[in-house]
């Protein structure tokens, strides 16, 4: 499995604090196979991320999912509803 950093945002909450967010596409598979793309988020101020591997194998809906991803600025809490709706 390969991590690829994809974008990192610093934003601020309601309550005034700074949230520094960073956005991976994971990739497995490859040499000997096809790939298989998933998303990574981390959420550095608090230690919390969400991974979840294998959702496409087209390098094109990855992409297009991690700018529909970054530019909502999801959270790793937040990804499950989103991609509810992206599957």
């Amino acid at each position: 499995m390969r991590e690829i950093t994809y974008a990192a945002k610093q934003v601020k909450t309601d309550t005034g604090g700074m949230l520094a967010l960073t956005y991976s596409i994971i990739v497995d598979g490859g040499e000997d196979g096809p790939e298989s793309f998933g998303v990574k988020i981390d959420e550095l101020n608090g230690d919390t991320h969400a991974v979840i591997p294998g959702l496409t194998v087209s390098r094109e809906r990855i992409e297009d999912l991690m700018d529909r991803l970054t530019r909502n600025t999801v959270t790793p809490t937040g990804l499950m509803d989103v991609l509810a709706d992206w599957l």
